[in-house]
């Protein structure tokens, strides 16, 4: 007996529910913190009312080891609502929470339908679901918060006709990720699909991804920060006896968005700059299906302004970030300078009667200078030049460097006075 029907699993991961947000302002901070537990409760009323066979959650349930009463108490009553349903919950221990350090969890171990894999040896538990469905499911956990073993490496292969579904919070070699991220449990996706497992759920990057038709990450339930963008959840598994179906369901609350935003010369002042902003996000964000209140905008500015100096100025970001909010309604607008530039005229500069005129023709022509050549070639940057040809270009690369910030210093623009 093996398999009668079909069996289906909610796949989460990567909670982080107790995240705390400590650069966001207070308010922002509490809404953030509300989402998480509203994105959680979503995922357990989908698979209560989907009437699923069991819930996986792979790793980093927590953030911290810290949990405050009242986000323990809701804990409890959202695990209690899935157990009470007969819905199996699976979980396995991450990074953020190693064996031993998560009591909320380990409380339920006497529950039936509970399964905690909190070692760095695998567990394989073999389960009977009310269907007669037979799963065997197999899992390591991160003993100490730096596990880097492939400990994926000692699980065993698949030996008999039941449903076999591996879970491992672990980094996958060549995974979409959305930086640099420890390689904690690292392991190769050769060496899982060796296994020969009907499903493999993995936790610990947090981009929703399937690396082949049964191997996938779930992401995260909720964004956490701008690299997080658009929408989050979990994945829906279907296991038949020839197949698995691995659908995405979104889940989150709140909903990160990042656009790149070329400020150019029709931007005048801020109040032009201001509407540019809000048109060009109400563009972006209507195609989204998304409520504006629970949206999250980072906008990445780039481009030459006769604002340049004021942009500079946070207090004046603050109040741009506040009036766009409000004007479109959103939770929150967060402007990110990636390379603003000043706008100016170097050719018109060039011909005035002015210290930064010199400076700029030294910079054009510097082989009519060779008293200064000479001694900028024995700057210690230099030294590594091997040929006349690397030298000149890399000293073409720094006068370009200092020319922009050399006309910044220099230079007031005159409508920002």
């Amino acid at each position: 007996m093996g398999f009668c029907d079909m069996l289906r699993l909610l796949h989460l991961s990567d909670l982080h529910i107790n995240a705390g947000f400590a650069n966001k302002s207070a308010y922002i901070r509490e809404q953030l913190k509300l989402s998480l537990n509203k994105s959680f409760e979503r995922a357990v009323t989908y698979a209560v009312n989907h009437k699923v066979d069991g819930v996986m959650i792979v790793g980093d349930f927590f953030d911290q080891p810290q949990v405050d009463y009242a986000l323990e108490r809701f804990i409890r009553q959202q695990l209690t609502k899935l157990l009470d349903h007969g819905i199996h919950l699976f979980y396995v221990n991450g990074n953020h929470d190693p064996a031993d350090t998560m009591s909320v969890l380990t409380s339920f171990k006497a529950n039936q339908y509970f399964h905690i894999f909190d070692s760095d040896s695998f567990k394989r538990e073999t389960v009977t679901f009310e269907s007669g469905d037979i799963g065997e499911f197999i899992a390591s956990a991160h003993a100490y918060k730096g596990e880097q073993r492939d400990l994926v490496k000692r699980y065993p292969v698949k030996s008999n006709a039941y449903y076999w579904v591996g879970m491992a919070h672990a980094s996958v070699v060549n995974a979409q990720s959305t930086g640099e991220k420890t390689a904690y449990m690292g392991t190769t996706l050769p060496q899982i699909e060796s296994l020969g497992y009907d499903y493999f759920a993995l936790g610990h990057i947090h981009i929703r991804q399937q690396l082949s038709e049964r191997v996938a990450y779930a992401g995260n339930l909720q964004g956490l920060n701008y690299k997080e963008i658009g929408g989050k959840g979990g994945l829906l598994v279907t296991l038949s006896e020839n197949s698995a179906v691995v659908e995405p369901v979104d889940f989150n609350e709140i909903q990160w968005e990042a656009i790149d935003f070329e400020v150019t010369e029709r931007a005048e002042n801020l109040y032009a700059l201001e509407t540019a902003l809000a048109d060009n996000i109400a563009e972006h964000i209507s195609d989204l299906g998304y409520p504006p209140e629970r949206l999250i905008v980072r906008v990445h500015l780039y481009g030459r302004s006769k604002c340049y100096h004021l942009l500079r100025d946070a207090e004046t970001i603050n109040d741009l970030e506040i009036a766009i909010s409000q004007r479109l309604k959103l939770l929150n607008v967060d402007l990110k300078d990636i390379g603003l530039a000043n706008d100016y005229d170097l050719k018109a500069l060039a011909r005035e009667q002015t210290v930064l005129a010199l400076a700029l023709e030294i910079m054009d022509a510097p082989e009519r200078h060779p008293e200064l050549l000479t001694r900028l070639y024995q700057l210690p940057v230099f030294k590594d030049a091997a040929t006349v040809q690397s030298r000149d270009a890399l000293l073409r690369e720094h006068l370009e460097t200092v020319r922009a910030e050399l006309v910044d210093r220099m230079l007031k623009v005159p409508n920002e006075n």
